[in-house]
């Protein structure tokens, strides 16, 4: 019996967004999603606590959805996130 590898692709489409953002809910299912503070206030607020974290000016927090235990790739729901920042870097995978 012959036995090929999984020759799957995986598409990572790279996702960047930088200063003033204005209550801006992101409706992307993200694989990863990290937000810098530059400068002034920063919210993070999460759909599925309804938490609001403030960031702290040059501090960045990051969101992974880890790889599953069989390789699965999974994915933050869509508008997981809402961002209020004075000037921030925003930049994920979708």
């Amino acid at each position: 019996m012959h036995v090929s590898p999984n020759m799957r692709d995986n598409t990572v489409i790279p996702f960047g967004e930088t200063g003033a953002i204005t209550t801006k809910t992101y409706n992307h299912r993200f694989r990863t999603f990290s937000v810098y503070n530059n400068s002034g206030t920063c919210t993070v607020t999460l759909k599925a606590s309804g938490n609001v974290m403030t960031i702290p000016v040059g501090v960045t927090v990051n969101f992974d959805a880890a790889e599953g235990r069989s390789g699965d790739v999974n994915r933050f729901v869509s508008e997981s996130f809402t961002v209020n920042a004075t000037d921030c870097v925003i930049v994920g995978t979708i």
